[in-house]
């Protein structure tokens, strides 16, 4: 059930518990997994709530639909994956032709592709058509482990909805930090250094938005921006767990910073910021200008008041 991941994907949990409570389902969405292994099984109990004859937040796992979905016998979700490393547009045309009827049990019909940075040229341009002109009863739900692989045809088309990767700081993490300043510095001492940088950082932008210019002097902006929101995510994540009386999963030695910075925020603040940072890390891969790019991070951060 979706309630299974309340605590684990909070961000989406609180995504599409909006989607349904408001009843505005889209035709298409798109779960960026990050690596998460229980994407596919989020994306059935997804599917399981759309079409639940007891509409509620999350499945009830025991009406007729839910149950014949559990056992794989539920005619109108159908799931495609990859044939030998590659979706193949005779899989999607079949699809096409399978869903050209109504439903026989639900309001709708839905579709789950598996690995959709597989889809071809041609069995990509198979599915454009279907996304571009959606039949009200028909939702498809694509998974993929890497956004940047997709279509940007396939993207536009789709609403986007992202899983929190679930890892804790560790010294892959540390590497990747220590090797993009210098390779000369004491490692230890020179990561322990960096990671509270970033965390004042964030809690010098809760407590007083018009110092910010402060940062430049601790933190270079011209090729670390990705460790700014590596970090702040997972500072973000131990605020919400710190919020929830959750065990503290990555800066428990920092906890006066998490206690100030909780005490600024709301849970539905920690969630907007954290969805925030996430789209910024992602757009950060683009060719941008770094520095109006951290000031647009900034004033979005701060809800536009600055």
């Amino acid at each position: 059930m979706l309630e299974d991941y309340k605590e684990k994907q909070p961000l989406f949990y609180n995504q599409v518990s909006k989607i349904i409570k408001s009843d505005k389902i889209s035709h298409a969405y798109l779960i960026e997994t990050n690596d998460c292994p229980y994407g596919f099984d989020i994306a059935m109990s997804l599917s399981k709530s759309f079409l639940c004859q007891k509409k509620n937040n999350s499945p009830c796992s025991s009406c007729n639909i839910c149950l014949n979905i559990d056992t794989n016998n539920y005619p109108d979700l159908k799931i495609i994956e990859a044939d030998s490393k590659i979706i193949k547009k005779e899989q999607l045309l079949e699809l096409q032709k399978e869903f050209s009827v109504k439903p026989l049990y639900g309001k709708y019909l839905i579709y789950i592709i598996k690995n959709a940075e597989l889809l071809n040229r041609s069995s990509a341009n198979t599915i454009l058509k279907f996304l571009e002109e959606p039949s009200p009863n028909i939702i498809a739900i694509l998974l993929t482990n890497n956004i940047y692989n997709c279509l940007d045809t396939i993207i536009s088309r789709c609403q986007v909805l992202s899983l929190i990767k679930e890892e804790k700081i560790n010294n892959n993490i540390f590497k990747k930090i220590y090797e993009k300043i210098s390779p000369n510095e004491e490692f230890n001492l020179f990561v322990e250094k960096q990671i509270i940088n970033i965390m004042e950082f964030y809690e010098k932008l809760e407590k007083d938005k018009t110092k910010l210019i402060a940062f430049y002097d601790v933190f270079s902006l011209t090729d670390k921006i990705d460790i700014l929101f590596d970090i702040g995510i997972k500072l973000y994540i131990d605020i919400l767990n710190y919020k929830l009386k959750r065990k503290i999963e990555y800066f428990e030695n920092n906890i006066d910073i998490i206690k100030n910075i909780s005490n600024f925020n709301e849970f539905n603040d920690i969630i907007r910021k954290i969805e925030i940072i996430n789209d910024f890390q992602k757009k950060s891969s683009y060719n941008v200008n770094k520095e109006l790019f951290i000031n647009n991070f900034i004033i979005t951060f701060s809800g536009g008041n600055l």
